[in-house]
């Protein structure tokens, strides 16, 4: 049952009118039960009705697209760690001496079947991504496109998805981020999203679930009609409208713009040496008294 559906809102709009119900008829009652039934029956039904409007209005917004959604989101690695991806031992072999040209696979991550999509993700690793094992990059998400397998941005990572079927905001907004942190070397921020324009409104969703996670979007439209509903504020939204191949190509060069430069690898900090002795020219501590002060 999808958390934003209708199916969940109308059986807690149903549980409501019961304990409504319930709370009345008990309410008559003269016996010594009714100091336990009237307190309980006033916070069930006060209860039910807060999550009915809490229903109601995350269904109208979409804070929580899924289930997935609520759980807190933890990346595999924490700030500062450089332990390569779980991908980057194929990738080298795919390179084979070439390890400075981008490299092209076919993503196959953990539970990818349930993401209704008609093919397994391609991931484009771009030049330099293998000489760098430290580093950490950007990612462009790139819905339903055909021909955008090539690298976007000299500096990014580019993930092509075709779906099919029902789209669930909570995939792109949760699972598609958490799979790839741990395959690929990817930041936690900052990424772009290049989508159809026609599906607008659940993209909005997935960037209130995530509002750090992909700051740039761009809306691909083939005809005049609105892009669909605005995007949240702070986010870097434009709409291309172009041939379909040639709005891909503005539309990853766009993206590619607004995303930032690769995270480097923390520099290592020299340990701390305590001094041996007083440094040179420094006034003598402890135990004297100040030039010119008097004694006591």
């Amino acid at each position: 049952m999808s958390l934003t559906g209708v199916p969940l809102l109308a059986a807690a709009v149903c549980a409501l009118l019961v304990a409504v119900v319930a709370t009345g008829y008990g309410w008559r009652r003269t016996g010594r039960e009714r100091f336990l039934i009237r307190p309980a029956g006033v916070l069930l039904t006060e209860a039910l009705a807060l999550l009915v409007v809490g229903l109601a209005v995350n269904a109208s917004e979409g804070f929580y697209p899924s289930w997935a959604a609520l759980a807190p989101h933890h990346e595999g690695t924490t700030a500062g760690q450089t332990v390569p991806g779980r991908l980057d031992p194929l990738l080298g072999q795919r390179a084979g001496a070439d390890d400075g040209a981008a490299v092209t696979i076919t993503w196959q991550p953990d539970g990818w079947q349930q993401w209704h999509l008609a093919a397994p993700p391609v991931v484009v690793v771009p030049a330099g991504y293998l000489r760098h094992p430290g580093w950490r990059y950007p990612a462009i998400v790139v819905e339903d496109q055909a021909g955008a397998g090539q690298p976007a941005a000299p500096d990014a990572v580019l993930v092509c998805l075709r779906t099919a079927g029902a789209r669930d905001a909570g995939i792109l907004a949760t699972r598609l981020p958490r799979a790839l942190a741990a395959d690929l070397r990817v930041t936690a921020h900052s990424w772009a999203l290049v989508t159809p324009a026609g599906q607008a409104a659940l993209d909005r969703a997935v960037l209130l679930a995530d509002p750090a996670r992909y700051r740039a979007v761009a809306l691909l439209a083939t005809d005049r009609r609105p892009a669909g509903p605005a995007m949240p504020t702070g986010t870097d939204t434009t709409v291309v409208r172009a041939a379909r191949g040639a709005a891909t190509t503005a539309a990853l060069r766009w993206a590619g713009q607004r995303i930032p430069a690769p995270l480097a690898a923390p520099a290592a900090l020299a340990p701390y040496q305590k001094s041996a002795g007083p440094r040179p020219g420094a006034a003598p501590t402890g135990g004297g008294h100040g030039t010119g002060q008097p004694r006591r």
